[in-house]
C-alpha cells in the first residue's frame, strides 16, 4: 500500500445498508439496475482535469474490504437487489482489494464490471486476478490518437503545450504515425510528451484482455467483456462525416485486433478548474457540452460501427444530451427515440467511507 494511501476505517452493518438502500428507492420512485462502489479516490493518473471527484495521484483514502463486504452483503439482501456492482474510483485498479471485493459480489449474485482507466492493467497479472470474478471491464479511452488522450489525461510538460496546440490546430486527427513524425519534425521531444504514457498503457491493458480472453476460450472457460468509457467531446467530423467515435473503433478493431463489445458515452458536467485546464491545454477541444454537430456525427459512428462490425455489442449514452441540442436535434427530425441506446439515468453511489448518494457524478 502507499504510503499517503488511508483505507477508511468507517464500519457499517449490512443491514443499515439495506435499510438506506430502501429509503433510496423509494425516494427515487424507480429501482435501479446498477450501483456504483468507489473503493479508492487515489488514482494512477491524477492529473485528468475533467475528473469530478478530483483524485488524488497514488493517494487518497480507501475503502476497507470489511466495509465494502458488509454494502455488498446489505445490497444482496435488499428487497429491490440492484443487479449490477460498478467497481469504480478513483482508480480501481490500485485497490489492493480488488480481486477479493470483486469475488464477493460475484459470489453473490451480482453481475459486476470494473470502470478503469486501464492502466494498472497494463500488468496481466493483474487481470488474471481479476477477470474470473467480473463480467466485464470498461476502459477509459478519450481517443485512439495517442495525443488526443494524452492531453485529457493530463501531465504534459508546459513547454511542450505551445506545439502540441500548433499540431491540432492542422488536423487533431492524424494516424498516429504522422503524429509522431510530424511532431519530431517540429522539434517536440516525443519521449518527454510522453513521460508517463497514459495512452500506451492504456491501450496494452486493451491487448492483455483480448488476449486473456482468446485464451480462456481456448479452454472452454468464460471471457470478460471488454468495454469502453468514452467522453463525447467537440470535435470536428472527417471528411466521412464520421466522429471519434467511429475512428476509435475503427483502429482498435483493424490495427490492434481488439473486439469491443459495448461503449458507454459519457458526457460529464465538470468543475471551472476542469473548464480552465483544458482550455489552457487545447483550446479547440474543450472539455465542454459537446455541439449538435458533434452529436450529428456520433450518430453516423454508432450506425457505420455496427454496419461494417466494429463493435459486437452496442453505444450506450449513459449521461443526457443537453436538452438545447436534443431541441435541435427535434427540429431535424431526430428524436430521443431514434438516437441508439440514449438510456441515460443517474446511477446511485457508494463512496469510500460508505455514504450513499443518488448519482455518481457531483453535479454542483
Amino acid at each position: 500500500m502507499n504510503g499517503e494511501e488511508r483505507p477508511s476505517v468507517i464500519r457499517k452493518s449490512a443491514d443499515l445498508v439495506k435499510d438506506e438502500w430502501a429509503s433510496l428507492i423509494e425516494k427515487r420512485g424507480k429501482i435501479s439496475e446498477a450501483v456504483v462502489l468507489e473503493v479508492t479516490n487515489g488514482c494512477s493518473a491524477g492529473e485528468c482535469s475533467h475528473c469530478y471527484l478530483f483524485a488524488k495521484k497514488g493517494g487518497g483514502e480507501e475503502m476497507s474490504s470489511d466495509l465494502a463486504f458488509s454494502i455488498l452483503n446489505g445490497l444482496s439482501q435488499a428487497e429491490n437487489k440492484p443487479a449490477e456492482i460498478w467497481i469504480t474510483g478513483g482508480e480501481p485498479g490500485i485497490y489492493p482489494s480488488l480481486p477479493e471485493v470483486a469475488e464477493r459480489a460475484s459470489g453473490l449474485g451480482f453481475s459486476v464490471l470494473v470502470v478503469t482507466n486501464g492502466e494498472p492493467f497494463e500488468k496481466m497479472d493483474l487481470i488474471e486476478k481479476v477477470a474470473p470474478f467480473v463480467d466485464g471491464m470498461a476502459v477509459t479511452l478519450r481517443s485512439f490518437s495517442p495525443f488526443a488522450h494524452q492531453l485529457m489525461m493530463g501531465g504534459i510538460p508546459s513547454d511542450l503545450l505551445e506545439e502540441a496546440k500548433k499540431h491540432w490546430q492542422r488536423n487533431p486527427f492524424d494516424p498516429p504515425e504522422e503524429m509522431v513524425q510530424e511532431m519530431k519534425t517540429a522539434g517536440v521531444s516525443i519521449e518527454r510528451f510522453f513521460t508517463i504514457d497514459h495512452h500506451g498503457r492504456s491501450m496494452q491493458a486493451l491487448r492483455n484482455l483480448q488476449e486473456y480472453n482468446e485464451a480462456v476460450l481456448r479452454e472452454g472457460g468464460k471471457a470478460v467483456r471488454i468495454e469502453l468509457n468514452h467522453d463525447v467531446f467537440n470535435c470536428r467530423a472527417d471528411e466521412g462525416g464520421h466522429g471519434e467515435l467511429y475512428r476509435m473503433l475503427r483502429g482498435l478493431k483493424r490495427e490492434e485486433g481488439i473486439e469491443i463489445d459495448n461503449v458507454y458515452l459519457q458526457i460529464l458536467s465538470v468543475s471551472g478548474r476542469a473548464i480552465e485546464s483544458l482550455e489552457d491545454q487545447l483550446p479547440q477541444i474543450a472539455w465542454l457540452t459537446p455541439s449538435t454537430e458533434t452529436i450529428i456525427a456520433y450518430l453516423k459512428d454508432q450506425k457505420d460501427c455496427i454496419k461494417e462490425r466494429l463493435i459486437k455489442g452496442e453505444t450506450v449514452w449513459v449521461d443526457p444530451i443537453p436538452q438545447a441540442i436534443l431541441n435541435q436535434l427535434e427540429a431535424q427530425g431526430i428524436g430521443t427515440k431514434e438516437i441508439p441506446g440514449y438510456q441515460p439515468e443517474a446511477t446511485p453511489a457508494f463512496d469510500v467511507k460508505g455514504n450513499l448518494r443518488d448519482n455518481v457524478l457531483y453535479l454542483a
